[in-house]
This record gives C-alpha cells, structure tokens and sequence, in this order.
C-alpha cells in the first residue's frame, strides 16, 4: 500500500539485463531491482505477516546478495522465479533458527504456489537440526559445498556447475554420494527420519 510508486524502466528483455548486470553494469540491476521487487516484496506477504520494514529486509538482503554472486545471473532463466525461490528458502531459514516463529503462517490454496514442508514439518527440522549439520559436517569439504547450495540454497545443477566450474555430471554425482553418507550417518543414531525432512529421499 504505497510502499512501491510506479516509474518507467527501461523494457530492455530480461535476458539482456541479467547479462549485463553479471558483467557488473549496475544500471541494468538496479532495473531489474526495479522490475522485481515489488513481485518478490508481495510474494513474501502472502506467505507471512511480518511488518512490512521486515519483508523489505528481507527483499533487500536478497537482492544484494545476488549482486554478491553476480556471476550466477547468467545462469538464471527467470529471475521471477529464482527470487521467489529464494524468498522461499529465507523463510525457512528464518523459521529453523527461530525467528520470527509467532509470525510465520503458511498459506495453502490450490491456486497459490505452495512451500514444499508443512509448518510442523519445519518445527521437527528445527529441533534436529543440530544432527542434520553434524551429518553435513562430516562430508568432504567440496561436497559439503555442492551439498549446501543445492538443499539450502536450492540452486539448480546448472547453476552449481556453473559457480564452480565443473560439469553438471560432477554436481549430480556429488550429491548422490553426500546423500548416501549423510543416509549411513543418520541411520547410525536411528534418525534417519530427519534425512526425509532434509533432502526429500
């Protein structure tokens, strides 16, 4: 409600924009920061109720990270859905160690795209996610590495392949061994129900 005003951008096609601004061109970010935050900003409220300052936080610490990594915009095929994405997985991130717990409501309808766990769901993760990290933490360091930004960060192969520059055959072989020994490691502490939350096997 009058948080966004309306200002003419340039309709330059946004894979255009996404080229530029991973080449550094911070006038073709900050159009589509223009173009796309009003979406992302109102895709969160649907999901939460926080104050309208927490979800513009959010939208921000979004957006300027990407910037941080600008090389993986040339990996993205649609921006709109990549943010909502990753505006998903903040709140979840948010929700697994504890804020804004009082204020999160998920909202399901069969025409609203929906969070892939249920709120009680999330709760148990929560209150495990201590071994689930220990499960991580045994990985090598590279897998930990491919391991976090496909399951937390919810990249693509593509994407991952593309961020360090290896083969898309290599990303996908690496999660299916990290997925294997996080399995053995779980399964030794009879918590292997905390694998279905953390990797949907």
């Amino acid at each position: 409600m009058g948080i966004f005003k309306r200002e003419e951008t340039d309709h330059l096609p946004e894979e255009i924009l996404l080229e530029r601004s991973a080449s550094g061109d911070t006038q073709a970010y900050e159009q589509l920061y223009t173009r796309y935050l009003p979406k992302l900003y109102h895709y969160i409220s649907r999901f939460s109720n926080f104050s309208p300052d927490d979800i513009m936080d959010i939208c921000q610490d979004l957006f300027l990270k990407l910037w941080d990594r600008k090389e993986l915009l040339l990996t993205i095929h649609s921006l709109d859905v990549y943010l909502k994405r990753a505006g998903k997985n903040t709140l979840l991130d948010r929700l697994k160690h504890g804020q804004f717990k009082e204020n999160l409501h998920l909202q399901y309808s069969e025409r609203k795209e929906q969070f892939r766990a249920t709120t009680e769901e999330l709760l148990q993760f929560s209150e495990y996610s201590t071994l689930a990290q220990q499960a991580i933490s045994q990985l090598s360091a590279r897998k930990q590495e491919i391991f976090r930004l496909r399951m937390e960060q919810d990249l693509s192969l593509d994407e991952i392949a593309a961020l360090l520059h290896i083969s898309k055959s290599r990303v996908k072989q690496s999660i299916y061994e990290a997925k294997d020994e996080i399995r053995a490691f779980l399964k030794k502490r009879g918590a292997l129900s905390i694998l279905l939350l953390l990797i949907h096997l």
